[in-house]
């Protein structure tokens, strides 16, 4: 029960930021680069949001729980997860869609909408994948690095951002990135418990 209501939590703030961010696209608040080239906007973060969203719904509340779950459990949670990504994936694609038509200054681009949706994916997979790795306060390491990656360095010249930037280009290069990222998060979903590094940890023997 009280992981229903986390899911439902997660998908009714999903809904929230998505249109926000969606309505203020594009924005002239931005976040400054480390390299100095050009600010990356502020709206193009909203993928990191979802997928931390969808990386809380990996584990139960009770982590004990984790140690009685079985195959089926594992399918039922890697199943939650892949319903949470999907109704993001679609509640941002519905969203775009509201927006473009009720826009007056301009729509938001073919372009723009495949590189929200795509860095959404990117996000949700790797954050599962954290999850899946850590637990508690260590869960941020990795969306956090990946985070400030992508907003430290996000233009190469001031027209061209970093081909991995998947925060403001879809290419080859961030759509394999997106394909391994989101196999290895279905495999570890469907394989393994949360938090499978973390838990080595506590279950260490300790030397004296």
């Amino acid at each position: 029960m009280t992981k229903n209501r986390r899911i439902l939590q997660v998908l009714i703030w999903s809904a929230v930021l998505t249109l926000g961010f969606l309505l203020i696209f594009p924005t002239s608040y931005g976040l400054p680069p480390a390299n100095g080239v050009r600010e990356i906007a502020l709206t193009r973060v909203l993928p990191v949001f979802l997928g931390v969203l969808a990386g809380t719904c990996t584990a139960g509340r009770g982590p004990g729980m984790e140690d009685l779950a079985g195959p089926r459990a594992k399918r039922c949670r890697a199943l939650v997860l892949a319903v949470v990504c999907a109704a993001q994936l679609t509640c941002l694609a519905c969203l775009i869609a509201v927006v473009n038509l009720l826009a007056i200054d301009g729509a938001i681009e073919a372009r723009d909408a495949l590189v929200f949706l795509a860095g959404t994916l990117f996000f949700q997979a790797l954050c599962i994948i954290s999850a899946y790795l850590f637990s508690g306060p260590a869960y941020w390491v990795i969306p956090m690095l990946a985070f400030f990656s992508q907003v430290a360095f996000p233009y190469r010249r001031f027209f061209e951002p970093n081909r991995w930037t998947v925060l403001l280009t879809s290419n080859p290069a961030t759509v394999a990135m997106t394909v391994v990222l989101v196999v290895i998060a279905g495999a570890l979903a469907l394989s393994t418990h949360p938090g499978i590094v973390t838990r080595a940890r506590m279950h260490a023997p300790v030397l004296v």
